[in-house]
């Protein structure tokens, strides 16, 4: 491969009830362990480029409940995406930006996808869809976070 892509692997804070992190060794998590090689384009490296996303998976039956189903890639119940999706509009905010600046200063072969839009599971809402674009006529059920995004990447926070 020439490059990794792999979930965050968002770790729940179990005394602070909806709130996440990013840790070093958290399940199956990639930061400060990709590997590299010759890769079939030819080039060598010490450790491959890899990105980080939110992934999707689904609901466990416990949402919004720590530990859910006795799983550690569940967060709060949820998976990443809907996990993210499901908090209030200034959180997700504050952790994206945390997000990206944690990855950038833990591991610099990592990269944070940006949530662009992406399929969710919430019985708590019943919405189906993750949607980053600010609420419009033609998006009626955006989140309202693409002004962080652009923020993010206009400041190029980390570099």
């Amino acid at each position: 491969m020439d490059v990794h892509a792999f979930p965050l692997r968002i770790k729940e804070i179990p005394d602070k009830p909806e709130e996440a992190e990013l840790k070093v060794g958290h399940t199956d998590a990639l930061f400060l362990r990709s590997k590299g090689g010759i890769t079939p384009s030819g080039w060598s490296c010490e450790h491959l480029p890899y990105i980080v996303e939110f992934d999707n998976y689904g609901v466990s039956k416990q949402p919004s409940q720590p530990h859910a189903a006795g799983l550690s890639i569940w967060v709060w119940g949820y998976d990443e995406i809907s996990w993210y999706a499901h908090q209030p509009a200034a959180y997700r905010q504050n952790w994206l930006h945390y997000a990206y600046d944690w990855v950038k200063q833990t591991d610099p072969n990592g990269h944070v996808e940006m949530p662009g839009f992406r399929q969710t599971t919430s019985p708590l809402d019943k919405k189906r869809w993750y949607y980053a674009n600010n609420k419009s006529d033609a998006v009626p059920d955006g989140h309202g976070d693409e002004d962080t995004i652009r923020d993010i990447w206009a400041a190029g926070e980390g570099k």
